[in-house]
Order: structure tokens, then C-alpha cells, then sequence
């Protein structure tokens, strides 16, 4: 009886009654975190009755999933601390006390290192929002001090939270089958460049391109069977990853040879994304060799 193949070039070639799962994750770009400060809720609590006061923005900056040497320090978690005292008058309004944050923090060069960690616009409306630079950013803090005129110490008037005046707007998401994503973690374009299954020109990653992964998981009787001898069988468990460029029509078509040999299932949602079912397009005049002879082939 003739076996259903998907024979995938420069790779393998798939019997589906072997293959145990299918399995596949989009790809989708990163999210920058951000957080907004509010100052029309915080009038009443920073303006003095007269005079002026002295106000601190604490911010410490973390990363997830990158470790830049720019963020050590001499604890586990890597991490990047900001200061920026500014004052607040008897008679400011909202837009006033916004206006003159943003003028100290880049006049001064605050979130710079290397180049700004931390992008700064403003409403003009008395609210001012932070935006990290790179995917791997998240706010771990973000907290306004008043010093009182004779405190030894400072006092949290707001924090980082789910609503105003210190809100966490995204908490920041790093990308998954983008340029970036691939290169950092997978390292593909130096992967085995000496040997004969190094990778080709045609399949690195392109700039600007987000892939989707499909794993297979395939079990199949190992060729060498050292306990054969003695009536022992030995299986071979293999997974083989596979980036697709997510372009509609390359996806179908790449989802429809899948389709021959199994059930390809999202990761995410848990539901089918094919169903398997008999092949129609099975090529008819394919050359034969000892990979396919007597079995029925999908390319």
C-alpha cells in the first residue's frame, strides 16, 4: 500500500504516519512599553500654597529578553535607574509643569546613554509620555517625589499603575518571528557556514519580513538499531522548525502541503488551522529514486 509522503527540500522527507504533531505560532512584531504622567491630577498634590516645590521623576528602566551591557548591575536583574528634579510653583497650571519636564529632561540629556533610552513627547495639554526605544524595555518604575522645605527625605505622591495620573499604557512585548527576533535568537545566518547543509543566500531572514514557525515532530524507527540482535526496537524522535514568510499566498500553499501528512494546530488558540485530508495535488510525473519509489509523494 502506497504511503503519504511531504518531501521538503534541503530538509527531509516525511511519512505521515510518523508524523506525531504539527504545530505553529504567527509571527508578530514587538510593542515598545509606554507610560503617560497626567499632571492635571496632580496639581492639588504637588503645588505648594506658596513658594515653590521640589519634585523628583524616579524611574527605573528593566529589560526582558536581551541582556545590553548598558543596563548591568551587580544584582541578578539587569536594570537601568533615571533621576530628574524639577520644581513646581504656587501659580503653574498642568501644561506649565509638563512644559518644564520635558525642557530639563532634554536639555540635559537625561535618559541618554549611547543614544536616548527613553522617548519624551508631550500633549501640550499637561500630560507627558515615555516611550522606550527598544522592544526589550519595561518600566519596573515610574514614581513622582515632592521634598517638603525642611524633609530630610522625599515622599511618593503617584506611582505606576493601571489608571491615571502614572499610567502603564503597554507594558511592552518583544517581537517573535521578525528580522531582529530571528537573527538575535537563532543566529541563522552563522549556523554551520563550512559544512554542506549550511544555510543559502535564498533562505536567510529578510529585513523587514515576520515569519511564522511550524514545528513537526516526527518518530520513525532508527536505522541503527544496535539491540536488533536481541529483538529490540529503537525509535528515532526528531523536531524539525521551520520559518515561513508570511505572505498570504506562500502560506497557503505551505499550509496545503502540511495538510497531506497532518493536523497543523495554532499554539495560541489550541484550534486545527487545516484539517488533514486526501491530497489533490499530488504531482504525477516525479523522477524515482529510493526516497519515494512505491510511495505516493506531495512536494
Amino acid at each position: 500500500m502506497a504511503k503519504t509522503v511531504l518531501q521538503i527540500k534541503r530538509d527531509f522527507v516525511f511519512v505521515k504516519e510518523n508524523v506525531e504533531r504539527i504545530v505553529m505560532r504567527h509571527g508578530y512584531e514587538a510593542k515598545l512599553c509606554k507610560a503617560t504622567i497626567d499632571f492635571t491630577n496632580l496639581l492639588d498634590t504637588l503645588k505648594p500654597k506658596t513658594g515653590v516645590n521640589y519634585c523628583r521623576l524616579d524611574i527605573y528602566l528593566g529589560v526582558e529578553g536581551a541582556e545590553p551591557y548598558i543596563y548591568s548591575t551587580p544584582w541578578v536583574h539587569k536594570g537601568k535607574p533615571f533621576w530628574c528634579e524639577f520644581i513646581v510653583k504656587a501659580d503653574d497650571t498642568a501644561k506649565t509643569i509638563a512644559d518644564r519636564l520635558e525642557k530639563t529632561i532634554k536639555s540635559n540629556h537625561i535618559f541618554q546613554v549611547d543614544k536616548d533610552l527613553i522617548n519624551v513627547t508631550n500633549d501640550k495639554n499637561g500630560k507627558l509620555t515615555l516611550e522606550g526605544a527598544t522592544e526589550y524595555q519595561r518600566f519596573k518604575k515610574v514614581e513622582i517625589n515632592v521634598f517638603a522645605a525642611d524633609a530630610d527625605y522625599a515622599d511618593a505622591v503617584a506611582e505606576l499603575g493601571s489608571a491615571a495620573p502614572i499610567k502603564l499604557e503597554e507594558r511592552g512585548k518583544n517581537a517573535f518571528g521578525t528580522y531582529s527576533q530571528v537573527i538575535k535568537d537563532l543566529r541563522l545566518p552563522t549556523a554551520a557556514n563550512y559544512q554542506w547543509t549550511h544555510i543559502r543566500q535564498v533562505e536567510t531572514p529578510i529585513v523587514g519580513a515576520v515569519y511564522n514557525q511550524y514545528i513537526i515532530d516526527y518518530c520513525a524507527p532508527a536505522t541503527n538499531e544496535p539491540l536488533a540482535v536481541v529483538g529490540g526496537r529503537m525509535d528515532s524522535h526528531t523536531t524539525h522548525v521551520f520559518w515561513v514568510k508570511n505572505d498570504d499566498a506562500l502560506i497557503k500553499e505551505w499550509e496545503t502541503a502540511l495538510k497531506t501528512i497532518g493536523t497543523v494546530t495554532d499554539v495560541d488558540t489550541k484550534n486545527a488551522v487545516v484539517t488533514p485530508e486526501a491530497s489533490k495535488e499530488v504531482a504525477e510525473n516525479q523522477s524515482v529514486n529510493e526516497l519515494n519509489k512505491g510511495v505516493k509523494v506531495s512536494k
